[in-house]
């Protein structure tokens, strides 16, 4: 298990689920806070592994936003492993706690529905955030949206006509999710850049050292790699430091979603060349104002109804070398621990 304490603060434009302010101190947290606090409600959650800065700042997120509604939030997650057995440990060991609401984050899908729709029926709000259950039990999911176009153009534009290989970091194995990150992405430069060949997607269990060592294997197997394109942030961590490792840097472009501080300060040197950020904190502060918002207003024991449209999508934000330092860009940057 890991708990989280966070010293920082996000302004968040809830009525579009926008996330517009930036991460700063929290000597002086947002006003709209301030007259809802409620005392006594305890939060559990559920999370992957905590060795991905984004879900580290989520759960800060998440953390600072229980406290600052006068709530509890305590974290059960691991370091490193990624198996659906340690998520159901943690899923089980958070329930032993007798959580008022749930917030869960797995990239399982298929694994917990059936136990959120028990908790739902028995009176406990389940709140996803950032992973899709099948079916759709919970009460709502706040999730990174699905439209990865505006990286996917960009990525395009700036490789159209280029030769030579790609490869591509790809997460782990049958993960629908995953796919959706970089499947658009080849797909579209198959159509800008024929002549880029794209080498057979690596899976690396969404781990720095695997991906570390997937990229160095493409480099060396491929003379004329021209790009990596990684759909996270340890990836995109570990590509960056077998680039640099390997002398390439500048002569192999890589992308990758996420924006930890490894990969920012990548993104600064030029061996990164753009990112992906996703607005980790404030997710995490989402799925705790929907729990406590539906406690504040539930009969307890009553059956949680699900909310229509289930879905929220959360925009994303294109971070290059030249917008990196822009106050806009603060809320998509992530952290390893809430310091």
């Amino acid at each position: 298990m890991t708990r989280f304490r966070c010293k920082r603060v996000l302004a968040v434009a809830s009525a579009a689920i926008l996330i517009t302010g930036s991460l700063a101190g929290c000597s002086s947290p947002p006003s709209r806070f301030g007259a809802r606090s409620h005392k006594g409600y305890r939060l559990a959650g559920v999370s992957v592994y905590v060795q991905d800065p984004a879900w580290a700042t989520l759960q800060c997120g998440a953390v600072k936003q229980a406290r600052l509604m006068g709530a509890k939030m305590t974290w059960f997650s691991t370091a490193t492993d990624t198996s659906s057995a340690t998520q159901q440990m943690n899923f089980n060991a958070a329930l032993l706690t007798k959580p008022d609401a749930l917030i869960l984050v797995s990239w399982l899908p298929g694994t917990f529905s059936t136990q959120v729709k028990t908790l739902m029926q028995q009176g406990v709000p389940v709140i996803g955030v950032n992973s899709t259950i099948t079916p759709p039990t919970e009460r709502v999911l706040f999730v990174n949206s699905r439209d990865n176009s505006d990286f996917v153009n960009y990525i395009a534009k700036h490789l159209k006509g280029e030769t030579g290989s790609l490869g591509v970091l790809g997460g782990m194995a049958g993960v629908a999710d995953a796919v959706l990150r970089w499947k658009p992405v080849t797909d579209e430069l198959r159509i800008v850049a024929p002549n880029l060949k794209i080498l057979p997607t690596q899976f690396d269990d969404f781990n720095r050292t695997k991906a570390s060592i997937a990229t160095s294997a493409m480099i060396v197997a491929n003379p004329d790699l021209k790009v990596i394109y990684s759909i996270t942030g340890p990836e995109g961590e570990g590509a960056a430091a077998a680039i640099k490792q390997a002398g390439k840097a500048g002569q192999i472009k890589l992308y990758s979603y996420g924006a930890n501080e490894a990969e920012v300060a990548a993104l600064k040197s030029g061996v990164v060349q753009a990112l992906y950020g996703q607005p980790m904190y404030g997710l995490g502060q989402e799925g705790v104002k929907a729990a406590i918002d539906y406690l504040k207003i539930a009969k307890k024991g009553q059956p949680v109804p699900q909310l229509d449209p289930v879905m929220v999508n959360v925009p994303l934000k294109v971070l290059t070398k030249e917008n990196i330092d822009d106050p806009s860009s603060a809320p998509y940057l992530q952290k390893s621990t809430c310091e």
